[in-house]
């Protein structure tokens, strides 16, 4: 995307701090290429923490979280089938929850 690199190209440039908040993974790989100049910051769950891989180690990292919690659904779900239990999140209601 011609914009995106024209920002991050723009944004290198600037000699000052910025803070830039972003959910464009290529923006922000874009952005902290450049180690010393660059830090990643998460904010989750309230908190503040500073990130210390790059951004590609973090977002791998991020991508394995994220399996390891629907893997870990998917075995709930399956034991709980097993037992007869219905969750009423993922019933008929189309996810709303409700009554069975």
């Amino acid at each position: 995307m011609e914009s995106i690199d024209a920002l991050a190209h723009a944004l290198n440039e600037y000699e000052g701090a910025l803070v830039v908040i972003s959910h464009d993974a290529r923006l922000i790989e874009s952005l902290t290429e450049d180690r010393e100049r660059s830090q990643i910051w998460e904010v989750d769950h309230g908190g503040l923490r500073l990130v210390s891989e790059s951004f590609a180690d973090y977002k791998a990292k991020l991508i394995a979280d994220i399996d390891d919690d629907d893997a870990d659904a998917d075995a709930d779900d399956d034991e709980e089938a097993e037992q007869g239990v219905r969750n009423p999140q993922r019933a008929s209601s189309g996810g709303r929850g409700g009554t069975l």
